[in-house]
């Protein structure tokens, strides 16, 4: 139904029902009249329910000018609600009833998203704080050049557009997205006001915006005060919840303003090697390494990008690297940071467990600028995929050799070979944050190749059959894709969770019908007791989509609802899909089942994307807001995404329920989603944590690929803490995995949009793993 419909829907019913309507007359205002022929003078209470939720009751007691009254009474049977701005959303059900009958007054109304009274104007815009001195402002006018930028009514700068965003609400109309710093002179801790206006023109709505910075965060600033030690813990959630960034386009000055490290000095020799010629900055860097002794060898380039001779590197290693216990290995034409040999040491003498050791890198723009690639802790998927900790390393000697007698003849190999037999320990490899070396423009296509034959060789040892397929590179780093088939046969249950949307359920399953004739599957669709008439009748017209339906009483709780299909299906994988995403690509369902044909992988997710053409989400990212935020959202699908993620598989701490498949037994087994402290948030964020503490990892594919309408389900309007409390206990069960996400790095902004900037200041530099998080055991009541 349209926003304002001057039609009323009335139901006269038989007997003893009254004749009602029911009407939507403004964006957030509702109308409508109850009144009983046989007992004209009776008033009811009307209930007004939106998505299954009673949020407000009335008495219809008010004049009724379009009611014709021909019993008697006194014309006085009208209701009428008015809703705050924001309670409406796109596709939101409104409903009303006579309270404690469940009588229906008129009929329900959807709220039509494209009806011209909810879509912005051409002109609408936006301006929002991210934390420190970052903000982003969008505009709906798609050819809009720049925006002027003022702090207390004195223009400071322009900012240009970055890129493309949704309107807020309206997930299909793109508008031009804004990011920019101010200058750092802003970040005084005084209180500023910030507006922006396009051309000169009208101020952006939302403006003037107060903000407070400060260099260095709060916390650093009561520190250098001195007996303020009682406020520091104050600071520090400030801090958290509103993390100063830097833009990565001047990471130069970044690194200059932290160049410190933590990284002790090393007594032993290190060995480096270095594959292939041209060995003159390499050289310079090592001369200016600091706390260690190295010896080096270049080894003349192979067959292989990226390759060696393995006779040559064993006569060295017996000669003049005799007394070495650790190899550093990089290409030809790296240079290394001056502390780069003492940081990898650093990271291998962690544990006697500790065999590998990586740190970041940078890489050189055409005009010379240095950028910096900031990883996540050891990932297993992205190293098969990229190779991105397999290019600069550190070895323990015994490791170097076990390699060698594998076989291994590239710096790839040398590194996966680490992990040949399924009992290794990926826990033995460390990440040690910052950069440690800047590579030299690599030839990606070749070392793609000579990837993709390291990976046939390592997956062959672990007897995982597997094709892989050379890609071209993907920002700046090399990739491909593994394809694994074994899998294809499994069993699974794909649940269709649904609030009663009929269009959106209607396109869901239109775009599951192909996935219907698949051996071992079924089609279970989650509804609750409210909205079943009108699935129900979506059912009975999607022909060829034979589905079950489970039904939930009681309010809309998606983890409810996931938990009890799930435990009415015997089918080996769980697919949990919202029913505003659909499925059109085919091959997707297969892609996730292959990535889960590992047994250490937990829960598998695909590229969500948007109705404008945007990344909707890539996985989870924790920290942001001292919470989780979508990664890559409103990125381009087609990029590259930062560091080439967005080309390749990798792991992620979270994923959204829109769509994952995980293990039936693995989703029993941590005891599903949690319906009690995470009805409508964050259940999907709980669930994933469960099964990392269990030690399965979580990966997002790209090679999977899925559209979402952006409609979420909607949160109970009558409980605006609900959220609130949820993630309350988010940060209570699982704070310190929030805090230190291992799939992020710690030099990246914990600011809303992850993979954007640079952390001002970084985080910790001390050497990390993947480890396994630990919830903490929140009594009930807390």
């Amino acid at each position: 139904m349209n926003m304002v419909d001057p039609a009323i829907r009335s139901s006269k019913a038989a007997g003893r029902l009254p004749d009602t309507s029911f009407v939507q007359i403004s964006e957030t205002s509702f109308a409508g009249h109850v009144f009983a022929p046989d007992d004209p003078l009776r008033k009811y209470t009307v209930a007004l329910i939106i998505d299954g939720y009673e949020i407000r009751t009335t008495r219809a007691d008010l004049p009724t000018h379009d009611l014709d009254i021909r019993t008697g009474g006194d014309g006085c049977h009208g209701f009428r609600f008015s809703l705050p701005p924001g309670a409406i959303e796109a596709g939101t059900t409104v409903e009303t009833r006579i309270a404690n009958l469940a009588i229906p007054v008129g009929g329900p109304i959807v709220i039509d998203p494209d009806h011209p009274s909810r879509l912005p104007s051409r002109n609408a815009n936006g301006l929002t704080w991210l934390g420190g001195l970052r903000f982003s402002a969008w505009v709906a006018a798609g050819d809009a050049a720049a925006i002027e930028v003022l702090v207390d009514e004195q223009r400071v700068m322009q900012a240009v557009p970055t890129g493309w965003t949704t309107i807020p609400g309206v997930s299909d109309r793109p508008a031009r997205l804004f990011e920019f710093h101010l200058p750092e002179r802003f970040a005084d801790g005084a209180a500023h006001r910030i507006a922006v206006n396009e051309d000169g023109g009208e101020t952006f709505s939302g403006c003037p915006l107060p903000f407070v910075a400060f260099d260095d965060g709060l916390a650093s600033t009561i520190g250098g005060f001195g007996g303020l030690a009682g406020e520091r813990l104050r600071a520090e959630l400030f801090d958290r919840l509103l993390p100063m960034s830097w833009p990565l386009a001047r990471y130069n000055e970044w690194k200059e303003r932290f160049p410190k490290s933590s990284a002790p000095a090393y007594e032993s020799e290190v060995a480096v090697i270095l594959a292939g010629d041209g060995v003159d900055d390499t050289i310079e860097s090592l001369k200016a390494q600091t706390g260690v002794r190295w010896v080096a060898a270049s080894l003349p380039a192979a067959r292989d990008a990226l390759g060696f001779a393995p006779e040559l590197m064993r006569a060295f290693l017996a000669g003049d690297a005799a007394q070495s216990p650790i190899v550093v290995f990089a290409p030809s034409g790296t240079s290394f940071a001056p502390d780069a040999l003492r940081r990898l040491a650093w990271g291998l003498e962690q544990s006697p467990d500790v065999f590998a050791a990586y740190g970041d890198l940078e890489v050189i723009g055409e005009d010379g600028t240095p950028w910096p690639l900031c990883f996540p802790a050891f990932d297993y998927e992205r190293m098969l995929e990229q190779g991105y900790c397999s290019i600069v390393f550190a070895l323990r000697r015994s490791h170097l050799e076990r390699a060698l007698d594998a076989g291994a003849a590239t710096l790839f190999r040398l590194f996966n070979a680490q992990l040949d037999m399924p009992g290794d320990d990926a826990n033995g490899i460390v990440h040690v944050p910052g950069v440690i070396a800047s590579l030299p423009r690599l030839d990606l296509a070749a070392a793609a190749t000579t990837l993709a034959e390291a990976n046939v060789a390592h997956l062959g040892r672990r007897n995982t059959p597997a094709e892989v397929i050379a890609g071209t590179g993907a920002g700046s780093l090399p990739s491909v894709r593994i394809v694994r088939r074994q899998a294809s046969q499994a069993s699974v249950a794909i649940v269709v969770v649904t609030d009663g949307d009929s269009d959106a359920l209607r396109g869901c399953l239109a775009a599951l019908r192909p996935n219907a004739d698949r051996p071992d599957t079924e089609i279970i669709v989650a509804d609750t007791g409210y909205c079943h008439p009108r699935v129900a009748a979506v059912l009975a017209e999607s022909e060829g989509v034979p589905a079950t339906v489970v039904t939930v009483d009681g309010p809309f709780n998606p983890a409810r609802m996931a938990n009890l299909a799930a435990r009415s299906t015997e089918r080996d994988y769980l697919c949990l899909i919202a029913d505003d995403v659909t499925a059109t690509e085919a091959g997707w369902l297969d892609e996730l089942l292959a990535r889960s044909a590992d047994p250490c992988v937990g829960a598998v997710g695909p590229l969500v994307m948007g109705k404008a053409g945007l990344v909707y989400n890539a996985g989870v990212v924790l920290g942001p807001g001292f919470a989780a935020a979508p990664a890559f959202a409103d990125a381009v699908a087609e990029g590259a995404g930062y560091g080439g993620m967005l080309a390749v598989a990798h792991q992620r701490s979270a994923l959204a329920m829109g769509c994952l498949l995980t293990w039936r037994g693995d989703y029993l087994g941590v005891g599903g989603m949690d319906e009690i402290h995470f009805p409508l948030d964050f259940a999907d964020v709980d669930f994933c944590l469960k099964l990392r503490a269990a030690s399965r990892r979580i990966v997002m594919t790209p090679h999977a690929r899925v559209r979402r309408s952006g409609r979420r389900p909607s949160r109970a309007p009558h409980s605006p803490g609900s959220q609130a409390r949820a993630l309350d206990m988010l940060r209570a069960r699982w704070g310190e995995a929030i805090a230190a996400d291992p799939c992020y790095s710690p030099l990246l902004s914990l600011d809303p949009v992850p993979y954007s900037a640079l952390a001002w200041p970084p985080r910790s530099d001390a050497p990390r793993r993947a480890e396994a998080p630990t919830p903490l055991p929140v009594p009930e009541g807390f």
